[in-house]
């Protein structure tokens, strides 16, 4: 039987948040003020929604459909567009990570 790492749920918010911080506009020192407090409600949000994910889901973001979303703000105590504006985030931060790893960004050429 293979045994599999126990996942701090931290460590998983920890991703997903890094993300949506990394495209969040970042403008004026109100926006630094919210980016460098660690328990800011956008993150306090965001920790919500990722813990309210079942680990399939998290596992699968891509493939989180609208009864997912509802389920997933209902459980956070959030809206459904908040769920998907953390999603969206994330996969604009997977993306540009990936263009990144690869070296295709055109700014680097």
């Amino acid at each position: 039987m293979r045994t599999r790492h126990i996942i701090d749920p931290r460590a998983i918010l920890r991703g997903f948040a890094a993300c949506a911080l990394l495209t969040a506009p970042a403008i004026g020192p109100a926006a630094h003020a919210q980016t460098t407090s660690p328990q800011s409600t956008t993150q306090a949000q965001a920790e919500a929604i990722v813990l309210s994910m079942t680990k399939w889901e998290r596992r699968h973001p891509d493939k989180i459909d609208g009864k997912r979303r509802k389920r997933i703000a209902r459980g956070s105590g959030t809206d459904a567009s908040q769920v998907n504006q953390l999603l969206k985030q994330f996969f604009e931060a997977r993306k540009i990570a990936k263009t990144l790893s690869t070296g295709k960004m055109p700014m680097f050429r």
